[in-house]
């Protein structure tokens, strides 16, 4: 058997690796002329022309593994069977499921490393080929890919932020306008304190001067600032103004603000953190939009092993059946399982379903439609 067992595989990953390089010629022959025009207008090294189009490279191979597996599974068993080889092992004894075995054991293993690779290696893909592609390409400023401009955006409880632009490196506010919101007693929405000043940095964690015994909270200076007090009405109270003045802020404030790192540029355990922070503020389209795809990073990588497992139940039965037929059914499982996984992140980001139902939810239908054609792979049709 472990003669059989390599000769299978070998046939399944010799197809495999042949067709992910194929696909890598074609998704970067792609990029190549689509941007090519566009980034040598900037007049770059060619070092970072090169850099830049293979950074991308792996964003996009990725998404055509399972792909890559099913197809893999039809040409490399799909031809065993065609020449009997397969009917031979299993007229021998062997069930169809002892033969899938070592293709199951491959299929978990590049579902595994599609795993690591999505989560470890391409947000820093993604992180240094929009570096490569603001700063050496088209030559803007370092700064320009740590601030996030024109923020407005709800914090936690009644209060919101509003600001010019917010420096994630520097943790700096521009023109920084918070605003705590209150309810009167009759039961209308006041304001009940505002923050203007020209900018502020954050300081760190310390103890109030007002409260020696109290926990550590975490301050900001708000340099030439107004702060404007109100009564439960929303009377004007009190107005203030300070050169510089601290005032302590909600945890997390900065990672809040820091809105300028993409979702794609997160590994799984950063996003999670992240989409917990939205949470705790604004549990809107923005907070829906990332959780699905922090769900999603976990349900892709199992599109390997579904759709490769179908491919092999649909390849081994070609020496019964037209090959062609079951190359068919096995492209219409492709664009079902792509259909479902791109609908994920707009029914999750509607509200139509919760995002870890909208990021599963295929790979549950294709759980089961894989146990039924493993059912039936023993029994002979009419």
């Amino acid at each position: 058997m472990r003669i059989l067992d390599r000769y299978i595989l070998g046939e399944f990953l010799k197809k495999f690796f042949a067709i992910l390089v194929l696909f890598a010629l074609i998704l970067l022959l792609k990029d190549v002329l689509g941007e090519l025009a566009e980034v040598l207008s900037h007049d770059p090294a060619p070092y970072w022309v090169v850099m830049f189009f293979l950074n991308r490279l792996p964003l996009e191979l990725v998404q055509v593994i399972p792909v890559s597996v099913i197809l893999a599974m039809m040409f490399g068993v799909g031809a065993m069977a065609k020449r009997k080889e397969l009917l031979a092992m299993h007229a021998s004894g062997l069930s169809y499921l002892r033969l899938a075995v070592p293709l199951l054991v491959a299929a978990i293993l590049l579902t595994a490393l599609v795993f690591y690779v999505n989560d470890r290696v391409l947000p820093g893909c993604w992180l240094r080929a929009r570096y490569i592609e603001k700063v050496k390409i088209k030559g803007e400023p370092h700064t320009k890919l740590t601030t996030a401009k024109n923020i407005t955006t709800k914090g936690k409880g009644s209060r919101f932020y509003t600001m010019e632009r917010f420096d994630s490196q520097a943790n700096l506010m521009e023109a920084p306008t918070i605003t705590d919101v209150g309810t009167s007693p009759v039961g209308v929405r006041v304001m009940r304190r505002r923050i203007d000043a020209d900018w502020a940095e954050y300081l760190g964690e310390k103890v109030p001067d007002d409260e020696p015994e109290g926990r550590k909270r975490l301050f900001w200076r708000f340099h030439n600032a107004i702060v404007m007090r109100f009564d439960e009405y929303g009377r004007l109270a009190e107005r203030r103004h300070y050169d510089t003045t601290e005032i302590a802020m909600e945890e997390d404030l900065d990672r809040f603000l820091a809105t300028n790192r993409r979702d794609q540029e997160m590994n799984f355990a950063e996003l999670r953190e992240f989409v917990a922070i939205q949470g705790e503020r604004n549990q809107g389209e923005y907070y829906r939009r990332l959780k699905t795809e922090m769900y999603g990073k976990a349900a892709f990588p199992l599109a390997v092993f579904f759709l490769g497992m179908l491919g092999y139940t649909f390849a081994v039965r070609s020496s019964i059946r037209s090959l062609v037929l079951e190359f068919g059914l096995a492209i219409l499982c492709i664009v079902f399982w792509y259909a479902f996984y791109g609908s994920a992140n707009r029914l999750g980001r509607m509200g139509i379903m919760p995002p870890i139902l909208a990021a599963w939810y295929g790979n549950v239908l294709f759980f089961f439609l894989l146990l039924w054609r493993f059912r039936r792979l023993e029994k002979v049709p009419r």
